[in-house]
């Protein structure tokens, strides 16, 4: 049980670290008046990052392209972080010897993780939306703080993918390794 609660504490700490620079971004980019910052972000944005993705605001293009691409990039690096630094600790909880699953249960649900992963990778790193465009959520594009408010809510379910994606994996590897060094020996 110590382990689950070190294991949470360790989640959420990575979760907040990774939601500070949402506040940042606000509180230094002003799409308003353009100053030279923005300007030199979305000239690097554009050039060396993802450009113009996910769920952004003609109304604050700046702003938004910061806050996608940092969202894109950095919820992934966190979720791998994390998971290291838990292997490195040994914070990760043993798992269950009452939950025997089979192989065709981790392969299944590898695959709809896999799935699921693959559409929240479309929207978030792929394809471009433009709030103001759309009915109920243009209202979120209207503001940059309501634009931040979807952020900061979009961004611990896209940590949280990452995270099951590693962890599913991780699981089925040590599973199948496991079964496999059983069969050799």
């Amino acid at each position: 049980m110590e382990e689950k609660r070190k294991t949470y504490l360790t989640s959420y700490i990575f979760l907040a670290i990774g939601l500070i620079p949402f506040i940042l971004i606000t509180i230094y980019i002003d799409d308003e008046s353009p100053t030279e910052l923005s300007l030199f972000l979305s000239a690097f944005i554009d050039n060396s990052l993802l450009g113009n993705v996910g769920m952004t605001s003609s109304l604050f293009p700046v702003f938004s392209k910061a806050i996608s691409n940092y969202n894109a990039l950095m919820a992934p690096f966190l979720s791998v972080v994390m998971y290291s630094f838990l292997i490195i600790t040994k914070k990760l909880p043993a798992q269950s010897k009452k939950t025997k699953s089979s192989i065709s249960n981790y392969i299944k649900t590898i695959i709809n993780i896999s799935l699921f992963y693959c559409i929240f990778l479309l929207v978030t790193c792929f394809f471009n939306i433009d709030l103001n465009g759309h009915g109920r959520l243009g209202r979120f594009g209207q503001s940059k703080y309501t634009l931040l408010l979807l952020y900061i809510m979009f961004y611990p379910c896209w940590f949280l993918m990452n995270c099951a994606m590693i962890g599913v994996y991780a699981s089925f590897t040590n599973r199948f390794l496991a079964g496999r060094r059983a069969i050799d020996q």
